[in-house]
């Protein structure tokens, strides 16, 4: 008898309440192919056999590698062996400030997701929900390692939602160190801190983080946010992706007013440059 393979998705049959699928054949090549029961194309049954190890297993909407018989009316297939068809996942992180906080697992044309603000249930609004969808999962390569990095990814979210302001109650209860530590985690970008002093010529602070770069330049800043201590200052705190926030600021503190001393030194009006008033200030940056 010969045994051909195809991929099939079951569902359970109304009539029967078995689970079933459909194939068509393509009459040249003799290949089977899985279809929907509402498909246009001709198409037989198959029907799970009687003997399947893991027959009761088998779940609805997940795509399965299987082998299977005629029957002998040769009216469909009989199942004899279904195994999931594994999909690498996809993880993925979207914050929209004060809009959108969501992590997406994607695997074949599955999402599973966690969207604290507009989840429609608790699948999808909590985060053990979202776990628990991922852990009922058949179709997942490396499961282990997805959740984990599903875990991570959410716990981040949830520290990025407070850090803006909402009060989120994590119904997620870590058990291992490891995940533990994730709650520890800095949120957002270290920072890179960069002097560049030619007496006369430049005097610069560039701050980088991720793809943003912070700059101040008291001679050729653009504004008061670029050429003034406290414009900078304002801009690094009102940043909310910035990982240890206030040793940066400490850090920056110290490397600008070393800036400001060194203008000091070679003749510069800086009074205005630390945010302090002076009638002397002419408005821009001169040399005394």
């Amino acid at each position: 008898m010969a045994v051909l393979t195809t991929r099939l998705k079951f569902k359970k049959s109304k009539q029967t309440n078995e689970m079933t699928g459909f194939v068509s054949l393509n009459s040249k090549t003799g290949n089977l192919r899985g279809v929907k029961e509402n498909s246009q194309h001709q198409k037989k049954v198959c029907v799970l056999a009687k003997d399947l190890s893991n027959r009761e297993l088998i779940v609805e909407d997940v795509l399965y590698n299987v082998s299977v018989v005629p029957m002998k009316s040769n009216n469909g297939f009989v199942v004899i062996s279904a195994t999931p068809v594994p999909f690498e996942a996809k993880i993925n992180a979207l914050v929209i400030p004060k809009v959108t906080y969501k992590v997406t697992a994607t695997f074949g044309h599955k999402t599973v997701y966690y969207d604290p603000l507009d989840g429609k249930s608790s699948a999808s609004n909590t985060l053990q929900g979202a776990l628990d969808e991922l852990e009922s999962r058949k179709d997942l390569a490396n499961k282990e390692q997805v959740i984990t990095d599903f875990k991570r990814q959410a716990i981040i979210l949830q520290q990025r939602m407070q850090e803006d302001g909402y009060n989120i109650f994590s119904d997620y209860n870590p058990v291992s160190e490891e995940e533990q530590s994730l709650e520890k985690r800095p949120i957002g970008h270290p920072v890179e801190i960069d002097s560049i002093i030619i007496p006369r010529a430049i005097y610069r602070i560039t701050l980088k983080f991720g793809k943003n770069v912070i700059l101040f330049d008291p001679l050729e800043g653009t504004d008061n946010s670029t050429k003034t201590l406290p414009g900078v200052m304002g801009i690094i705190k009102s940043r909310n992706d910035i990982q240890n926030k206030d040793l940066v600021i400490q850090n920056f503190r110290k490397q600008a007013n070393f800036l400001i001393n060194q203008m000091d030194v070679d003749g510069y009006y800086t009074k205005k440059i630390r945010g302090q008033k002076s009638l002397n200030y002419p408005g821009s940056v001169k040399k005394h």
